[in-house]
């Protein structure tokens, strides 16, 4: 088995094909991934070519966390993705750089908004298209809420914080985990 994970997509950055490393870390299998947005499971992969991206990957557990170098190069009418751990030397450059101590920090900000602490655009792309993957049946709530602006303009943002944080607080209180 290769330690490093190869995809084929097309121009729109649809998976036609994964290696079995690249399966893995996408969390699906081979049959599941194909026809989904490779940049979308994939956060921070990049949509053109380009070479040596670095990304923060996580398991879908959030037991891992991985430094992945990702590379997308054209392959005649197709994109060839190419991703390698780049773990040890990411670790070593933010130690030496002193950043070490925040590298939880630094992962959750990745994830999360940072006012109030829900999975942020990035990390709701990403489990939406592996859900749909999978089969998995649901629905997708979205709050819009109205005349929003006139609290921050009334009231200052602050106040619209608290809002935010407020509702925040009540939808994390009545979902469960898996919601």
């Amino acid at each position: 088995a290769s330690d490093i994970a190869f995809a084929v997509t097309d121009q729109r950055c649809r998976v036609k094909w994964v290696n079995p490393r690249m399966a893995g870390l996408l969390g699906l299998n081979a049959e599941q991934s194909v026809g989904r947005s490779l940049p979308a499971l994939l956060a921070g992969a990049p949509e053109a070519p380009a070479e040596g991206v670095v990304v923060s990957w996580r398991s879908r557990d959030e037991t891992d966390h991985r430094w992945l170098e990702i590379s997308c190069l054209p392959l005649a009418e197709d994109f060839l993705f190419r991703a390698v751990d780049v773990t040890r030397w990411r670790d070593q450059e933010l130690r030496a750089a002193k950043l070490g101590h925040r590298h939880e920090d630094l992962l959750r900000m990745v994830e999360e908004d940072p006012l109030t602490g829900l999975p942020n655009r990035r990390a709701l792309t990403r489990e939406l298209e592996r859900q749909l993957a999978l089969g998995v049946r649901g629905a997708l709530l979205l709050l819009d809420l109205d005349n929003f602006k006139d609290i921050n303009d009334l009231r200052g943002h602050p106040a619209g914080d608290r809002v935010m944080c407020t509702l925040a607080n009540l939808l994390r209180d009545r979902l469960t985990d898996g919601q």
